[in-house]
C-alpha cells in the first residue's frame, strides 16, 4: 500500500471517528455489510474516486434478497451512477439497503417495486443508462449554431437536436416535431424527471408544443435555440419557467 493510499485511510478513519456520533442520529438504512472501521476506510480508498460513468446492465438474471456475486455488484455500482445506490461501495450481497435502492429506482421509473431484480426492472434500468451517458455526450455539442431543420453537428434545430443524440446511441426515433414528440412516449411528472427525459415548452400559442430539451438533472436542461446554439438553461427561470408544457420519457 503506497503512502498516498495509507494517508487516505486515515483521513477516512478519522473522519469516522468524528462523525460517527452524528451519523448514527440519522433515519439512514444500515450498511449491509459489518466490517470493522479500518477495513471499511480501505475499502471506501480503493473505490475513490469513484463508480464507473460508463456501467452497463447487470447480466440477464433475476436477483433478490440474498443474492450475492459479480452480478450483484454490477447492479449496485449501475444504480450508484443514477444516484440511486449511496453507500460508499459496491458490496456484492443484495440486503435490504440494495433491495431499498431497487424500490427507489422502480418507483422512479415506473416499474412495480417490489425490491427484487427482473426483467422489467432490467430493461428500465438499461435504458436509463444509455440516456445517462447521452446525456453527458450532449454537452460536447454546446455553441454548435441554430439550424432551422437541422440535425447534424452542423447545425441543429431542438426536434433535430433530440433526434440526432437518441439515433447516435441506439434508439430509433423519427425525424419530426416537438410537437410530435409530445405525443410519443410516457408521461412524467416534473418532481420525477431524470436525466435523458424530454421537456416540452409552449413559446408561441398556449397548449402549442413549440420547444423541445432533454434534462440533464439539477433543474436544468439541453436545447438548441435559435439565440446560442446548443445551450443548457435552467429549468424554471423567468423566462423557461411559465412556458414549461409537460415531460416524456422516450425510450
Amino acid at each position: 500500500m503506497n503512502s498516498a493510499k495509507k494517508g487516505l485511510i486515515g483521513l477516512l478513519l478519522a473522519t469516522m471517528l468524528l462523525t460517527d456520533s452524528g451519523q448514527q442520529a440519522l433515519a439512514s438504512p444500515r450498511p449491509e455489510t459489518t466490517e470493522a472501521a479500518h477495513d471499511l476506510a480501505t475499502a471506501w480508498a480503493n473505490a475513490m474516486p469513484g463508480f464507473e460513468e460508463e456501467a452497463v446492465p447487470a447480466q440477464a438474471v433475476n436477483l433478490h434478497y440474498g443474492s450475492r456475486g459479480a452480478s450483484v455488484t454490477l447492479l449496485q455500482r449501475n444504480l450508484a451512477t443514477l444516484g440511486f445506490f449511496t453507500y460508499p461501495h459496491a458490496t456484492g450481497y443484495y440486503g435490504w439497503y440494495t433491495a431499498a435502492a431497487v424500490k427507489r429506482f422502480q418507483a422512479v421509473y415506473g416499474v412495480p417495486v417490489t425490491g427484487t431484480y427482473g426483467p422489467l426492472t432490467r430493461t428500465a434500468l438499461s435504458h436509463a443508462l444509455v440516456k445517462r451517458r447521452l446525456v453527458a455526450d450532449t454537452y460536447r455539442y454546446v455553441g454548435i449554431p441554430y439550424a432551422w431543420g437541422g440535425a447534424t453537428p452542423s447545425g441543429f434545430d431542438c426536434s433535430g437536436f433530440i433526434y440526432y443524440m437518441f439515433n447516435k446511441f441506439g434508439v430509433r426515433m423519427p425525424r419530426t416535431t416537438a410537437n410530435n414528440m409530445y405525443h410519443m412516449g410516457k408521461v412524467v411528472y416534473k418532481s420525477q424527471l431524470q436525466p435523458g427525459d424530454l421537456v416540452f415548452f409552449s413559446l408561441e400559442q398556449p397548449g402549442y408544443v413549440s420547444h423541445v430539451g432533454f434534462y440533464v438533472g439539477h433543474n436544468k436542461f439541453i436545447s438548441a435555440t435559435n439565440s446560442r446554439g446548443i445551450y443548457v438553461y435552467t429549468l424554471s427561470n423567468s423566462y423557461w419557467g411559465p412556458h414549461y408544457l409537460g415531460a416524456r420519457r422516450y425510450y
